[in-house]
């Protein structure tokens, strides 16, 4: 007697196919899983960014990483800031205070111009004001601070062309600490949608993933694939022959771009100052520096500064290191125990040769008037 559940005439399915089958079965309810936590995923990032509410202290660094898919610029917002003006920069005074008759001095930069970590009046922008006043008694000069935290070359470009006319500067200081170097193309990248940020404003939680997946390759592999180095601080790891193709492509460039609308478009003078780190004047500063494993001397760290000799020989603009004077100072310390940003001491070196450096290249004479128009009389 046959007890078995199929025809005796009917072929038994073999032992490996109904595995095979079970094996699919795991595979589609896995893969609708996953598929299920992306979108969901995907879903609750896009409704963070969009309904982010800009007066809580501190995003966590998730959201700060896909706000910045959305926005690049990451402007300042009064709303989580208590010492910004209604143009929404670090500033006392309001751009209807400024008068064509002042020295006006606008400062472009990122944490450094900002004043990290210090009031606004601890700031390079205010201390450069405080210390070229008393020199300058007949004229008021004005320290305008355009800089906000992790700014590089290619959004102070954006903002000045949004708001530089409002303030009639007459000269413009760019403020260039060796991190803009690597923000950049970073921002750049961003911004115009290229490699894996393409869809970034679509899928911001798989782009982030795979960022992170991606920051897990080697250096040439995440090079290639993203097209700029991994290291926020590369110009300071690695030949400078390595780095200038990277700095010539963005940072040289933005920066000729804020030259060019800085003489054309606001009929002023661009300076460019460029800050060393802690390590290249004093290795016993920061001893406790959150950052020490990439904020360190290495054997090429002083390679970016025998190029910005170089540059500052061949530009057209003004290009000055503060690297000796901070070789030259006898203050100790200059920065933080814990944070490698300057303190109070430390912006007070960087503003006081901004002045000398102004005063040597003629920044406090008479304001630059516009070019006379066609058919138009000097005053």
């Amino acid at each position: 007697m046959n007890l078995s559940i199929y025809p005796s005439n009917a072929t038994q399915p073999k032992r490996s196919d109904r595995g095979q089958t079970s094996l699919k079965k795991i595979l589609i309810i896995t893969f609708n899983t996953l598929l299920l936590f992306v979108l969901s995923a995907e879903i609750y990032t896009r409704y963070q960014i969009y309904h982010y509410d800009h007066s809580q202290d501190k995003a966590s660094a998730y959201l700060q990483r896909v706000l910045l898919y959305r926005d690049v610029n990451h402007f300042m917002d009064k709303r989580n800031h208590d010492d910004l003006n209604s143009d929404n920069i670090r500033y006392q005074h309001e751009a209807s205070d400024i008068q064509a008759k002042d020295t006006n001095v606008l400062f472009l930069g990122d944490s450094f111009v900002y004043g990290f970590l210090l009031s606004l009046r601890a700031a390079i922008p205010y201390q450069f004001e405080e210390i070229a006043q008393p020199q300058f008694p007949d004229r008021k000069i004005n320290g305008i601070n355009f800089g906000w935290v992790s700014a590089s070359p290619y959004l102070e470009l954006n903002l000045l062309k949004r708001l530089g006319k409002k303030y009639q500067p007459d000269v413009v200081i760019l403020d260039l600490d060796l991190g803009d170097f690597y923000d950049d193309p970073f921002y750049e990248t961003v911004a115009e949608r290229k490699s894996i940020y393409r869809f970034a404003s679509y899928v911001p939680f798989s782009t982030f993933v795979i960022e992170n997946i991606v920051a897990q390759f080697s250096y040439s592999r995440y090079e290639s694939i993203m097209g700029f180095p991994k290291s926020q601080l590369y110009v300071n790891e690695r030949p400078i022959s390595e780095s200038l193709p990277y700095i010539n492509r963005y940072t040289l460039k933005n920066l000729n771009a804020i030259n060019d609308y800085t003489k054309n478009e606001l009929h002023a003078k661009f300076i460019v100052f460029v800050n060393p780190k802690t390590f290249h004047y004093n290795e016993k500063e920061s001893p406790h520096n959150w950052m020490k494993d990439i904020v360190k001397r290495t054997p090429y760290s002083f390679e970016i500064f025998d190029y910005v000799d170089e540059l500052s020989k061949e530009s057209s603009y003004p290009v000055v290191s503060l690297l000796p004077v901070f070789q030259k100072t006898t203050v100790f310390p200059t920065a933080f125990d814990q944070d490698a940003h300057w303190n109070r001491d430390g912006y007070k070196i960087a503003a006081t040769e901004m002045v000398e450096q102004c005063k040597r290249l003629g920044c406090f004479e008479i304001p630059l008037a516009p070019p006379l128009k066609k058919g138009e009389d000097a005053p």
